[in-house]
């Protein structure tokens, strides 16, 4: 892993400090090292408030989750610190319902924990969420999304179609 650093508090070249993160931001995103990201994070090194507070990080996505037919809009919207506020809104599943009423905040640290402790899916599973449900993950694409730590990029499963399942199968 590439790795460097500067001192925050004796390092006061803008240009040196930008080029820094920029260069940290840059291996975090294209390795997917949610530690560096993280480091850069809770060691103030990259620091998410702007300079005009009047500039909200909203992130709005439209999540379709297949054959139940139930889609949802979910709004993460950046507040003070290191949070987001959620809300879903649209679906009629009432177990997504449930789960949005259980899960209106989420914090940085939240959003790495593991699955079994992350507090999206342990809301998922609370409501009775189908274990393939994909609203949970679109969730903490959100959130990531409107924390500035990850750039909106659509999300896609997709079944094949029969014959490119038979085309690999008539060449084994």
């Amino acid at each position: 892993m590439h790795f460097c650093a500067f001192d925050q508090n004796t390092d006061t070249d803008p240009v040196k400090k930008e080029e820094t993160l920029l260069i940290l931001v840059k291996n975090a995103i294209f390795t997917t090292d949610c530690i560096t990201m993280y480091f850069l994070f809770v060691h103030g090194i990259f620091n998410m408030s702007s300079s005009s507070d009047s500039n909200v990080s909203e992130s709005c996505v439209s999540a379709e989750p297949g054959i139940c037919g139930f889609p949802c809009k979910i709004v993460a919207k950046k507040l003070a610190g290191r949070m987001v506020s959620i809300e879903m809104s649209g679906c009629e599943c009432d177990k997504i319902q449930k789960m949005a009423a259980l899960l209106t905040e989420l914090s940085l640290r939240d959003i790495f924990l593991p699955m079994t402790r992350n507090p999206v899916y342990v809301a998922a599973e609370k409501s009775g969420c189908h274990p393939s449900c994909c609203i949970p993950a679109a969730v903490l694409k959100t959130a990531e999304v409107a924390l500035e730590l990850a750039l909106p990029k659509d999300v896609c499963i997709q079944f094949l179609s029969d014959r490119i399942v038979k085309d690999n199968h008539d060449t084994e």
